[in-house]
């Protein structure tokens, strides 16, 4: 997965699961906590911590 769209998608990750868990949606915010997490750590692996932390 390149940069960009990795970034995008933890991003997109990080949004669904605040909306989720506003609306109560458990379930879901499990779900979108696991993407997020996973995500972070591929950032993480890859060295591009710093580079997300300056995006969001």
């Amino acid at each position: 997965m390149k940069k960009q769209e990795l970034f995008e998608r933890t991003a997109e990750a990080m949004d669904n699961y605040a909306r989720a868990i506003e609306m109560d949606l458990l379930d879901f915010a499990n779900y979108f906590d696991a993407k997020m997490k996973e995500h972070l750590k591929e950032i993480k692996a890859r060295g591009l911590s710093e580079e997300f932390a300056l995006i969001i």
